[in-house]
C-alpha cells in the first residue's frame, strides 16, 4: 500500500475510501480487517460511525509492520476472517463485504474455496481494485521483482457469484 502509483500513495487512498464507503450509512454496523499476508481485525464491530471514522484517519501506514509476508495478499483467510466476525452481529444486520486491493490473492487459503460460504449466507462481495495493474511494488526475498497484478476473473466470479461488484480506483 506503499506504492506511489496513485498520488499521495495506495494507503492514503485506501482510508479516504474507506471513510467514504461509511460516511451517511447511521444504522449500519462497520469493522476493518487489514490484510496482507495475514488478515487482522485493526477495527471490531461498532455501529459508531464517527468513532470508527475517527480511527481510520490516524491509521498510519507503520502501523502494520511489514511480517515475512508484506508482499502478498491472503485474501481467502481475510474472506473467512470476514465471515467470523460477522457471526457475532445481530442477525437482523444487513451484510456486506468491501475489499480494497492493491492485488491478486497469492497466499495461503484459496479464496475459491471461501465462495460458497459467502453465496450460502447471502453476503455480497465489492472489489475496489487499487493502484495500477503491473506496478512493481517491491523485491522477493531473492531480489526479484514484485508487480501487482488485479485477478479481474476472481473480482467478476465473486461479484456474480454473490451480488456484489467490481471498481477501479483510480
Amino acid at each position: 500500500m506503499s506504492a506511489d502509483d496513485i498520488a499521495p500513495n495506495r494507503f492514503v487512498n485506501a482510508t479516504s475510501l474507506i471513510n467514504r464507503i461509511a460516511s451517511g450509512n447511521a444504522d449500519a454496523w462497520y469493522g476493518l480487517i487489514v490484510f496482507s499476508g495475514l488478515p487482522v481485525i485493526r477495527i471490531p464491530w461498532t455501529e459508531d460511525e464517527k468513532g470508527f471514522a475517527t480511527v481510520v484517519q490516524k491509521m498510519r501506514l507503520g502501523d502494520f509492520p511489514p511480517t515475512d509476508y508484506f508482499l502478498w495478499t491472503a485474501l481467502g483467510d481475510a474472506l473467512l476472517l470476514s465471515i467470523h466476525q460477522f457471526n457475532s452481529l445481530p442477525v437482523s444486520s444487513s451484510r456486506a463485504i468491501v475489499v480494497i486491493s492493491d492485488g491478486d490473492s497469492n497466499k495461503w487459503y484459496d479464496p475459491y474455496k471461501v465462495l460458497w460460504l459467502l453465496q450460502e449466507q447471502q453476503i455480497p462481495v465489492y472489489f475496489i481494485a487499487l493502484g495500477n495493474d503491473g506496478y512493481e511494488v517491491g523485491k522477493d526475498a531473492t531480489g526479484l521483482p514484485v508487480v501487482t497484478s488485479f485477478d479481474t476473473k476472481l473480482m467478476q466470479q465473486f461479484a456474480d457469484t454473490t451480488n456484489g461488484g467490481i471498481y477501479r480506483n483510480p
